[in-house]
C-alpha cells in the first residue's frame, strides 16, 4: 500500500511453520492402503477380499500363525500380476500359497 506522503508500507508475512508427517501419520497412511488377498480361501478368510484400513483381529491372528498370509495380500494394482504367479510354480507366491494350504490343512480348516 501507498502511504499519502508516497512511502510504500511493507508488511511482511508471518512465518508459518512448515508441517512434517509425524510417525502416526505415516502409518496411518500405510495402513490405509487397500490390499486384497489373493492367496486360497477359507471361511473368514475369502479369496479376493478387499482389506481398506487393515486387517480384522481374526486375520491378524492368522497371519500370526501363517505369516505367507500377509504376503499374499496385495496392493489393488499389483492383483492381475500375482494372480498369475500363484498359479506358475516355482515362483515364490505360488510357495506362498501352497504353505497356506498346508497351514489350513494342519488346522484342520479347509
Amino acid at each position: 500500500m501507498t502511504k499519502e506522503n508516497g512511502e510504500v508500507e511493507v508488511r511482511t508475512a508471518r512465518k508459518v511453520p512448515a508441517v512434517k508427517k509425524s510417525e502416526s501419520t505415516e502409518k496411518v497412511e500405510v495402513l490405509s492402503e487397500k490390499k486384497i488377498y489373493v492367496g486360497p480361501g477359507k471361511p473368514g478368510l475369502v479369496t479376493n477380499t478387499v482389506y481398506d484400513g487393515g486387517y480384522p483381529i481374526f486375520i491378524k491372528e492368522m497371519i500370526e500363525e501363517c505369516p505367507e498370509i500377509e504376503k499374499l495380500m496385495v496392493a489393488i494394482k499389483d492383483y492381475s500380476t500375482a494372480q498369475q504367479k500363484i498359479r506358475e510354480k516355482g515362483t515364490l507366491e505360488h510357495a506362498h500359497a501352497e504353505k497356506i494350504m498346508a497351514y489350513f490343512k494342519k488346522e484342520g480348516n479347509q
